[in-house]
């Protein structure tokens, strides 16, 4: 049984998360590139070869990367090569090369983009195939950044240890960690993650494809890169371990599997805090401190960094040593409900709330709840992204039979019913209401996309760069195969009965007794500046055992911020909160 907090525990999961959503996002990025009619890996390979080596070194990389103006370090170069360097050899070969930039979720379009004819010479290569493959690398390179800096949160914690982290998610102490194990994990901390998610998961950590996670792979996806008591930034720390090319002996990181106990930068944070030996016999059964319950732990210290309960005792003091004094709004109806004379704490943490525990539980469980709701729909809309034969006009074009523009109200009756999804006047009307930005009854094609767009910019720009088929009559759903078809019909039936729940909840929350409108908006506005900020639906959802993470926070203000303006005010509030239609849902 682990003895680490649960906080501890959630900053676990939430890194995990992460590196779930940084997958995704390369894949979004591979699967952009291998659409390219023009891309060719074997010359893509030859391309980064400068020096026709038959592999590929950091400073290869590092100058097609510089070629096309990204910022990029020697650390970085070192980091890609490590990534995808399987046999620890410092360099990256032919099949190594495909693993980091062809998809992994379309093994079709994968065995269309290998078997297509090699170019002849470099003078054809395309610049735009060159651009692609770039942000590849590039997105590679964002992903590493966002986790070492969540690493290096995890580890800073003082109750944070090895051994107590991997047995928080391997529960059945097997010695391993299953696709099982990490759902419990994540479903006991608050998360509720789909499959996808899991799956993407096992792929970015399960180096040797087994299905499951040693407690070395474990430990290679935990622990930072450099080490934490380091900057980030600092390059010249760094140099010792930079490039495999730049010394004949193999990298301390080629592979998680070896790490020579003389130089690795591991072994010196493990050092430092008294860790586990991370030495290559954890691997044997005998001698594995996974197994036993009465292997010895160290608990992990440092002089260096303050416990987060002594962290906060010194925030709580400086916090109530100021005062902010509110914005006077003097609009009425729908203006903001602060008041001149209300005096709050700067710290959300200790702000009194004006509603009640149960109230302020409820308001919490329906924000819960409505990410919930956009977290299915989001992902349908990412994979019709993803799908090759989808586009947004041939879509709209499907119910703007006419040519016109615009939809009606009957003509999308019609056009829903054609994909087999019945709907009442209150369900259409809660959906425009919804999309339809300027409500004049009509949605427009702009509306549209905003529908069946996702709200991710790499699944954005692969939907809105494809065009269109341009068929006509009958022919129109000629272009779309079978299953995207379906997919597109599921995505139309969640759209409506996403409204329906949204509206149900509505007029739950309404209908308390003891729920106000103002006391609510005040109840998530902890500073009292009349707009409501991303961070502080995260305060109230974490006051209530809700741990969101950041692309679900991002989805719960696309619902209630109107105008795009990155806060919600407390007009937007109540036009998201309010009841919209007479009839119970």
């Amino acid at each position: 049984m682990s003895i680490m907090s649960f906080e501890t525990q959630s900053v676990l999961a939430q890194l995990f998360l992460a590196v779930s959503e940084g997958e995704r996002q390369v894949e979004v990025v591979r699967q952009v590139l291998a659409e390219q009619d023009h891309f060719e890996p074997y010359t893509a390979f030859r391309r980064l070869d400068r020096h026709a080596n038959g592999f590929l070194t950091s400073s290869d990389i590092l100058s097609f990367l510089k070629l096309h103006a990204i910022p990029c370090s020697e650390k970085d170069g070192y980091y890609l090569i490590r990534r995808f360097d399987t046999n620890g050899d410092g360099r990256l070969s032919y099949p190594e090369f495909l693993s980091a930039i062809l998809p992994n979720d379309n093994p079709t379009l994968r065995a269309i983009v290998t078997s297509r004819s090699r170019y002849t010479g470099r003078e054809d290569w395309p610049y735009d195939v060159d651009y692609a493959l770039s942000r590849v690398l590039d997105k590679e390179l964002e992903v590493y950044r966002t986790l070492e800096v969540k690493k290096q949160t995890l580890v800073r914690r003082a109750d944070f240890n090895l051994l107590d982290a991997f047995r928080a998610v391997d529960e059945m102490n097997l010695g391993y960690i299953t696709p099982d194990a990490l759902r419990v994990f994540f479903n006991r901390n608050g998360y509720n993650p789909y499959e996808e998610d899991v799956l993407c998961l096992m792929r970015r950590l399960d180096k040797d494809a087994d299905g499951r996670l040693s407690y070395l792979e474990f430990v290679d996806a935990v622990l930072p890169i450099e080490p934490y008591s380091r900057p980030i930034a600092d390059t010249d720390s760094w140099s010792r371990f930079s490039s495999p090319a730049r010394s004949t002996i193999r990298s301390p990181y080629s592979s998680p599997y070896e790490r020579p106990r003389s130089v690795s930068p591991q072994r010196n944070l493990n050092s430092s805090f008294r860790e586990v030996n991370l030495s290559p016999r954890i691997s044997s059964p005998v001698f594995s401190p996974l197994r036993p319950k009465s292997a010895p732990r160290t608990r992990l210290t440092s002089d260096h960094y303050l416990s987060p309960t002594r962290a906060m005792n010194q925030s709580m003091s400086q916090s109530l040593n100021q005062s902010l004094n509110r914005s006077i709004y003097s609009s009425p109806a729908y203006s903001s409900p602060v008041k001149s004379t209300s005096y709050r704490s700067v710290s959300p943490r200790f702000s009194r709330s004006p509603l009640t525990q149960n109230e302020e539980r409820e308001l919490a469980n329906a924000f819960r709840e409505q990410i919930n709701l956009d977290r299915e729909l989001e992902a349908i809309k990412q994979d019709l992204a993803l799908r090759a034969d989808f586009n947004l006009l041939d879509s709209f074009k499907e119910f703007d039979t006419l040519g016109k523009g615009y939809v009606s109200a009957s003509e999308l009756e019609d056009g829903l019913r054609k994909h087999g999804v019945y709907t009442n006047k209150d369900e259409l009307y809660l959906f425009f209401r919804r999309y339809d930005k300027d409500s004049d009854g009509r949605l427009r094609y702009s509306d549209f996309c905003e529908a069946f767009t996702p709200r991710q910019a790499e699944y954005a720009s692969l939907l809105n760069n494809r065009v269109s088929y341009n068929l006509n009559g009958s022919h129109r759903r000629v272009g779309f195969t079978m299953e995207t078809s379906a997919q597109f019909s599921r995505a139309l039936r969640l759209h409506i009965e996403n409204e329906r729940q949204a509206e149900h909840l509505r007029q739950r929350l309404s209908s308390r007794r003891g729920f106000n409108l103002h006391d609510a908006f005040e109840a998530v506005d902890r500073d009292g500046n009349g707009f409501i900020t991303m961070d502080e639906f995260r305060a109230i959802l974490q006051d209530n055992g809700i741990f969101a993470t950041e692309k679900e926070l991002l989805s719960l203000m696309s619902r209630y911020d109107k105008n795009k303006d990155g806060r919600v005010s407390y007009t937007e509030f109540v036009q998201e909160v309010t009841p919209r239609s007479p009839s119970r849902f």
